[in-house]
């Protein structure tokens, strides 16, 4: 049996564009964690919902994507201030005595 630790990893700042597109403030310095997924996990530490990513790419200091299925800005701008979490797992270790 594992445990399942959640760490986030950027915050939507709020829409790009009126296409669907959000903006990201990464806390990764890291930033192709974030780049190289297929999907991210937003919400928050209780409650999250997996996106596909359609596209993302760098730009300035931050992150811009289009998810899959969030085509336009007011469906964007629901996702603002939402986190984009990843999800790690780790075995537990019994220490026997």
């Amino acid at each position: 049996m594992s445990e399942i630790e959640k760490f986030i990893m950027a915050r939507i700042s709020g829409p790009y564009g009126v296409k669907g597109w959000i903006k990201i403030q990464p806390f990764t310095v890291d930033v192709n964690q974030l780049l190289n997924k297929k999907e991210w996990l937003i919400g928050d530490e209780e409650s999250s919902i997996s996106y596909p990513i359609e596209t993302s790419k760098i730009h300035g200091n931050s992150i811009i994507a289009k998810l899959i299925n969030i085509d336009d800005r007011d469906a964007a701008f629901g996702l603002k201030n939402k986190t984009i979490l990843m999800v790690l797992f780790f075995p537990k270790v019994h220490v026997y005595t």
